[in-house]
């Protein structure tokens, strides 16, 4: 992913959450998160979060129809999870991040004047001299503007140019580093029934709950991977706590109930790694589905 790419999945994250809480009428929730959901999928390569489907959060009564909240909101929790998934795969996301900032910046001081890309040159070695090298001459030089001492105006602008390069350089290489999971098959897609969710919800709470395959068999099955996974202590305490609670919410026979819980759990998915979200999905996912 390109530094600007990883970028917008940032502000689509940022944008996810300011719709969970700004205070809007039910029809324009309904279109801004639309609309939203549609720009995560044209640009954002991993993001595929099946279980969203925008036509059950319309419900229509004779020649009236009303858009339900609930359902609009438990599909930004989907699509929160989902995004997230792909945002903690980026392997240095914050680094790139900050590089990328320090590069807008000096692409932005091309026309400015002689003193700030002096300060830029300091700033940016002083800050990067054990990350990037630099070179012998782009160090006299930052050290001379350290201490004050008069630079020739055409040397600045060519090692405030070096600087940059050097930056952009760094930067593409940060991005070039592939996700761990690369090629492992993992998709960041949650299907869920949507028949049972929101609205509908109600409708289906006298319907049987039974899951359609031995639940507790597959989070035994995970638990097992978890256990000979190469996780740092907390981690696999974490998910096996979490594999556990998924336990109790495959024995919840009131559909409602259990959609209400399953949502917890994908809060916290959302500041898990990928590898956690790998073992979880699946699971949910069986267990949203009923004869």
């Amino acid at each position: 992913m390109t530094y600007e790419q990883i970028q917008q999945v940032d502000y689509y994250l940022a944008d996810i959450q300011k719709l969970q809480h700004l205070q809007l009428s039910d029809e324009e929730l309904f279109s801004k998160a639309k609309t939203l959901d549609a720009q995560i999928r044209s640009s954002v390569d991993r993001y595929n979060p099946k279980g969203i489907s925008w036509n059950t959060a319309k419900i229509s009564l004779y020649q009236s129809s009303y858009y339900d909240k609930g359902i609009v909101y438990d599909f930004l929790g989907i699509m929160f999870a989902c995004l997230r998934a792909v945002w903690n795969a980026i392997p240095n996301r914050e680094k790139i991040l900050e590089v990328g900032e320090d590069v807008d910046i000096g692409n932005s001081l091309k026309d400015a004047v002689k003193s700030n890309k002096q300060d830029f040159i300091v700033n940016m070695v002083n800050k990067y001299r054990s990350e990037i090298v630099f070179g012998d001459e782009v160090f006299n030089v930052a050290k001379k503007l350290l201490s004050k001492i008069k630079v020739d105006e055409q040397q600045a602008r060519l090692i405030y140019r070096n600087v940059l390069n050097e930056l952009e350089r760094y930067l593409n290489l940060l991005c070039e580093i592939k996700p761990n999971n690369e090629g492992g098959g993992m998709a960041t897609g949650i299907q869920i029934n949507n028949n049972l969710i929101g609205g509908n919800a109600s409708a289906n709470a006298s319907a049987s709950a039974q899951v359609n395959v031995d639940i507790s068999v597959q989070i035994e099955q995970t638990i097992e991977k978890v256990k000979e996974a190469c996780l740092s202590p907390e981690e696999e305490v974490a998910i096996l706590a979490k594999l556990d609670e998924l336990k109790g919410i495959a024995k919840e026979k009131n559909i409602r109930t259990r959609w209400d819980k399953v949502k917890g759990v994908f809060k916290w998915l959302a500041e898990q790694s990928l590898q956690a979200a790998s073992w979880i999905v699946p699971l949910i996912a069986q267990l949203m589905q009923v004869t």
